[in-house]
């Protein structure tokens, strides 16, 4: 077997071979992960979420939110059963430990890349389908997916979404069993209890079906890709059907604010200029971050060169699929994968949580991987091959990415050994980032100190002032040194962004008490109680209490 070249699938490397090789590349890109810590958002997630704790009652997670609800504040948000129940199960078979869940991220990236080996091998020769899943295994951008104990949902959907098209294939080529049609739907279904990206599988079958190669009558294929179209759509339905029940809504995550009144033309024009980007981080990770708000992203006012930039590459983009269609089927099921699976995350549609995201780049990046294979296949079978030691020097640069690749995804695995490291690292890598600088905020209030924290959350104001959350923790921190006179702006510029921060108006009334404003506190209270939050009228006792010390004599009123 060779990684470049003429193909030598006739036998003479054992079959497990490739695929020991693979999962030997999985296991040395991404093992250091296993001596870290949980972090960023596993903190929240899993290790203060009593819900994950116990798998008692495991079935109701399907009923239930990925985020779990905060009290008085908002309703949980996203809907990823299959991925909470697993936090469930390795939480009481890892009796709480980070190992559980890293060992487990560790086996299920295994298992993606060997399936993106299984798919690349319908499509290529036995070396540079070898070659499609290393340079998988050993990609930098998939670090955040893996390292992070809540990026199993990714690998989870990733290898339910690779199984299904893998059968598809198989069954558009060869027939479609019942057999086949159960694998197909049944992962497709799983991988969107993992993680809602896949929902847009069906779309990507649809668009490579005329890619697979088959010796059968067309009519034969037309009505078994019918019929699995058919069973995918309802399930498809039937999931988007509990979402909505669960949910509230078929979206259910909260927008960016970069989104807050931002028309849906600049939202696309902001993403056009984040295309070169995105494509950067498919095919040449050299840069990576765990954060891409704003400034690392630059919110668009208009048309301008950024979008002229964004533009081009689509077009060429477009341009190549169009070329690749005609002259190499794997090059052309790696651009429609990468077209297809960015969809969810691209904000085109509806608004999301993220302006860009490496985690959200793990499915796209099968694509990547399908055309890296695509062109060596190419390189083997073309002219170029036939000059003498062509093929050995394309093979060795080859294995030369492939240890690259495996050596910065080492590295960058050790930036996740902790909350701590993360955030610390973040502000290096994202330095023009506002949630960077109030990620890294919130690690310096758990160290106590407050007085740093202050001058990160106004670092991140002067970079974005549209967060209700970073003016509400900078008031917050005014309000422990006892400067309520200056969190009281800052609280009512929250509630200016986001009306329904009610912890923050709570906060605010616990302020405005101590400032004896006691008329605004009252003004407060009633706008609580005006937008149906009756549980807050309680709080007329406590004003009134102060008040009531206040009137009593200097200095007796109660923050």
């Amino acid at each position: 077997m060779t990684l470049m070249g003429r193909p030598t699938d006739g036998g003479r490397s054992a079959a497990w071979v490739p695929l020991a090789l693979v999962a030997a590349l999985a296991i040395v890109a991404m093992g250091p992960i296993l001596g870290n810590r949980f972090a960023g958002d596993a903190v929240h997630l899993i290790v203060r979420n009593d819900r994950v704790h116990s798998v008692a009652d495991f079935p109701m997670r399907i009923l239930e939110t990925y985020w779990p609800q905060v009290t008085l504040e908002s309703d949980g948000r996203l809907y990823r059963p299959l991925t909470t129940i697993g936090f469930s199960f390795q939480w009481v078979f890892g009796i709480g430990s980070p190992l559980i869940y890293h060992l487990t991220s560790l086996a299920l990236y295994i298992v993606a890349s060997l399936l993106v080996f299984a798919l690349a091998r319908r499509f290529l020769p036995l070396g540079p389908a070898t070659l499609a899943a290393g340079l998988f295994a050993v990609h930098p951008v998939h670090v955040e997916a893996v390292a992070s104990a809540t990026g199993q949902g990714e690998l989870m959907a990733t290898a339910f979404a690779l199984l299904a098209t893998t059968t598809y294939v198989d069954a558009v080529a060869r027939g479609l069993t019942s057999t086949r049609l159960a694998v197909i739907v049944g992962g497709f279904g799983l991988a969107c209890l993992a993680h809602e990206q896949a929902l847009v599988l069906p779309l990507l079958m649809l668009v490579i079906t005329p890619l697979v190669a088959c010796s059968r009558q067309p009519a034969a294929r037309r009505d078994d890709v019918s019929r699995a179209l058919v069973a995918l759509a309802a399930v498809a339905v039937a999931y988007l059907s509990v979402r909505h029940t669960v949910l509230g809504s078929l979206v259910g995550d909260l927008p960016h604010p970069a989104w807050d009144g931002t028309p849906a033309s600049l939202r696309a024009m902001t993403m056009l200029a984040a295309v070169p980007t995105g494509l950067r981080l498919l095919f040449w990770p050299a840069h990576l971050q765990a954060d891409y708000s704003p400034q690392e992203i630059d919110l668009a006012g208009g048309f301008g060169e950024e979008q002229v930039i964004g533009l081009v590459a689509m077009l060429l983009f477009a341009i190549v699929s169009w070329w690749a269609l005609g002259r190499s089927k794997p090059v052309a099921a790696g651009l429609l994968w990468i077209a297809v699976m960015i969809l969810p995350g691209s904000n085109l549609f509806v608004p999301t949580a993220k302006i860009l995201s490496e985690a959200d780049l793990f499915l796209p990046s099968v694509g990547a991987c399908l055309i890296g294979g695509g062109w060596a296949a190419m390189l083997g079978a073309g002219r170029l091959a036939r000059i003498p030691g062509v093929v050995e020097g394309l093979g060795a640069a080859a294995l030369v990415v492939l240890s690259v690749g495996a050596f910065a995804a080492a590295q960058r695995a050790t930036v996740w050994y902790d909350t701590s490291a993360l955030h610390g690292q973040t502000v290096l890598d994202a330095p023009l980032s506002y949630q960077a600088w109030r990620d890294w905020a919130a690690e310096l209030v758990r160290q106590e100190r407050d007085t740093e924290a202050a001058g990160a959350l106004r670092r991140s104001l002067s970079l974005f002032d549209r967060d209700p959350a970073v003016y509400d923790d900078l008031a917050t921190i005014e309000r422990r040194f006892g400067r309520c006179d200056w969190a009281v702006p800052l609280y009512r510029v929250a509630l200016l962004f986001d009306p329904n921060r009610y912890p923050t108006a709570v906060r605010l009334v616990g302020c405005l008490v101590a400032l004896r404003d006691f008329a605004s506190a009252r003004e407060e209270i009633s706008r609580l109680v005006s937008r149906g939050r009756v549980e807050y009228m309680g709080l007329e006792s406590v004003v009134e209490e102060a008040e009531s010390d206040s009137s009593a004599g200097p200095g007796s009123a109660k923050p």
